[in-house]
C-alpha cells in the first residue's frame, strides 16, 4: 500500500468504480441522477445517467447513457476508453455487455406495448436480432483457470 493521494474533490459518492488497476471512474455535479463523468480527473462527458454505466474489463471500455429521458426511459448510448465519449446510438432503452465484449441493447422502446427492438453490436455497426422484446436479462459469469 502506498500513500493516499488526492484524485479530485466534490465527488458524488453514490457511484465510484475502479477501471483496471489504475483508473478511477466517478461523477461530479450530479442532479436528478445525471452528472459529469470523470476518469482519473479528466472530464469525459456530461449529462451522464449515473446509475447506468458498465465497464468491459477486458479492455477497460466504459459504456454509459447520456441525455436520459425519464418519460420514455431512453437515452443516448456512448462509450469511452478514457477520452471524450463516442456516441453509438440514440433512443436506447437498456443495454448489457456480453462476455465476448459485444453489446446488446433495446432500441425504440414503446411504453405503450413495453417492447422494443433488440440489437447486437460488436463494432460500429449494429445488427437487429428481434422485435417485440420486453427486456434484457443480465447475468454474471465466473471463469476459472487451471
Amino acid at each position: 500500500l502506498g500513500k493516499a493521494e488526492l484524485v479530485d474533490e466534490d465527488v458524488y459518492t453514490g457511484s465510484v468504480y475502479f477501471i483496471g488497476d489504475s483508473k478511477l471512474l466517478y461523477f461530479k455535479d450530479v442532479e436528478d441522477y445525471e452528472g459529469d463523468l470523470y476518469i482519473n480527473g479528466k472530464n469525459i462527458d456530461s449529462d451522464v445517467y449515473v446509475y447506468y454505466s458498465m465497464i468491459r474489463y477486458t479492455d477497460d471500455t466504459v459504456y454509459y447513457v447520456t441525455d436520459y429521458d425519464d418519460e420514455d426511459g431512453c437515452g443516448t448510448l456512448k462509450m469511452t476508453t478514457g477520452k471524450k465519449g463516442v456516441k453509438l446510438y440514440d433512443d436506447v432503452h437498456s443495454f448489457s455487455l456480453l462476455p465476448d465484449g459485444t453489446v446488446v441493447f433495446l432500441y425504440d422502446y414503446s411504453d405503450k406495448h413495453f417492447t422494443g427492438e433488440l440489437y447486437y453490436c460488436s463494432g460500429k455497426k449494429a445488427k437487429k436480432i428481434d422485435e417485440d422484446v420486453s427486456c434484457i436479462v443480465s447475468y454474471s459469469y465466473v471463469t476459472s483457470e487451471n
